[in-house]
């Protein structure tokens, strides 16, 4: 090979230098004589050397690259027959898209905020216009749709105009569904009363995606009717706000209280409902001043209304008397609740309210009492079917068995409370359940560091943070989060 290749050089500077030759004597005679007819002129002379040497360039490519790629041709033939033989099936690319769940819950939060305000999708790209990201009409109807995520610039313009906090977008998406409501062929009565089974059963994030399809349902379907339409409205913000709000998104659930008391200018009952529900929002922020003032606008639009709602309104009125350590007020308020839970034979909410004077006469150093209404608590949401309540009461019994040196009662009310709010994600009582145990650890052997239940508590703890009103909140930041030890809040 190496013979051929040298040949080759030899073969094309010889004829380079004939190539020079020739141009410089056939020039030289041309100045000689001037040129004669039928002879070259220089410029073809020269353009005849050149293709002189352009040809002996071109013998001397072929030659060398016929000689230096034989080799590569036989790899790359030796390479595709061991392809034929050997064939490699295709790896197809997975691209990791947004579930379509996520796209429906930002789409559902957004339609909401607009209808609230009265506004078009025309009116909303409008508002846009002025903003540094403007957004078309097509675009908005695209994200209410779900058919389109937003991007960064979008949702800054999008929560602007319509007055939607990011920290709640970002709470939706936390909350996405697995399993969407399908509406084909429910009814909005069906709908209503599957989301109130799957809320009293616990299952706070099913009944929540039940009540997010009946808001669509409520825009596919509307009702003839202006005033029955934004009662509906009103209606399913309310129980949203509800839902969400026992799912620990608190933000998202203030801002669904609020536009349900916008929404229902003309409905004063929606409108009290609405404040008990923002009044719970607030008062476990720790908002106290605003969840007083809440209070107060629940008790004053339901002093002629049903007494289901009175009874709703004294309670949370209760509540803020007992977070804000007026015990004998808070209890007073809760007796009354009491009175009108049971005249309007609302079992449900006569739980919380025994429950809740039971939180009272504990306080009050009445701890007989305080047992017995836990104990009735925790035995009518047995008698209908209310886990939720149940294992938020069995913790209560477990802390007053720790306080009175128990530690074995302690931890089966705990053990107890975990069984029940596991399966369906109920991050607060789960969070109680595990920090009563986690005293009982300590209670037992101080020196213990009890890490896996510490590491399982500071993985809760972001999620439930912003409820810093509730005593368990307050104790492990006490604990652990202040003393800058595990679990605190950049961890």
């Amino acid at each position: 090979m190496w013979l051929s290749r040298y040949c080759a050089s030899a073969t094309l500077a010889i004829r380079v230098q004939w190539a020079r030759l020739t141009v410089r004597h056939t020039h030289g005679r041309l100045q000689e004589k001037g040129g004669t007819r039928g002879q070259p002129g220089p410029l073809e002379t020269v353009s005849i050397a050149a293709r002189v040497v352009c040809s002996a360039v071109l013998v001397r490519g072929q030659a060398v690259t016929r000689k230096s790629t034989t080799g590569r041709r036989r790899a790359v033939d030796r390479k595709q027959s061991s392809r034929k033989r050997n064939p490699v099936k295709k790896q197809k690319r997975v691209h990791q898209s947004v579930s379509p769940d996520v796209s429906r819950a930002i789409g559902s939060l957004f339609r909401a905020a607009r209808e609230a305000q009265q506004l078009s999708q025309d009116q909303v790209a409008a508002m846009t216009s002025g903003k540094r990201s403007p957004v078309s009409r097509t675009t908005v109807s695209s994200v209410e749709r779900g058919v389109h995520l937003p991007g960064a610039d979008v949702l800054v313009s999008l929560a602007r105009v319509l007055n939607v906090e990011p920290v709640e977008v970002f709470e939706r998406i936390e909350l996405e569904m697995t399993q969407p409501v399908d509406l084909t062929g429910r009814t909005r009565e069906n709908l209503f009363s599957e989301a109130e089974e799957f809320f009293w059963a616990g299952d706070y994030r099913r009944a929540l995606a039940t009540y997010d399809a009946l808001l669509q349902h409520l825009v596919l379907d509307p009702p003839a009717d202006e005033r029955e339409r934004a009662r509906l409205h009103a209606r399913i913000e309310i129980n949203r706000a509800t839902a969400l709000h026992r799912c620990c998104a608190l933000s998202a659930s203030r801002a669904a209280a609020e536009r349900a008391i916008s929404i229902a200018t003309d409905f004063p009952h929606l409108q009290a409902e609405a404040y008990v529900v923002l009044c719970g929002v607030l008062y476990r922020a720790g908002l106290l001043p605003f969840a007083s003032d809440a209070a107060d606008h629940a008790v004053r639009l339901s002093e002629n209304e049903s007494p289901k709602t009175q009874g709703w309104a004294w309670i949370v009125k209760g509540d803020v008397l007992y977070m804000t350590q007026h015990f004998e007020e808070a209890t007073q308020a809760f007796t009354k609740a009491r009175g009108f839970v049971k005249k309007a034979r609302d079992e449900k909410h006569l739980i919380q309210v025994e429950g809740n004077l039971g939180a009272c006469w504990l306080e009050l150093r009445k701890r007989g009492q305080a047992r017995k209404a836990f104990t009735k608590a925790v035995e009518l949401a047995r008698k209908h079917t209310m886990p939720a309540a149940e294992a938020f009461w069995l913790v209560e019994l477990g802390l007053m068995s720790l306080d009175d040196g128990q530690l074995d009662k302690a931890d089966s009310y705990g053990e107890a409370a975990l069984r029940i709010a596991k399966p369906t994600a109920q991050l607060l009582t789960i969070f109680r359940a595990e920090w009563l145990r986690h005293r009982v650890v300590m209670a037992r052997s101080p020196k213990s560091a009890d890490a896996r239940r510490m590491a399982y508590l500071r993985k809760l703890y972001p999620q439930i943070k912003e409820h810093r009103g509730l005593r368990v909140v307050q104790e492990y930041e006490k604990a652990v989060v202040d003393r800058g030890g595990q679990g605190g809040p950049d961890e």
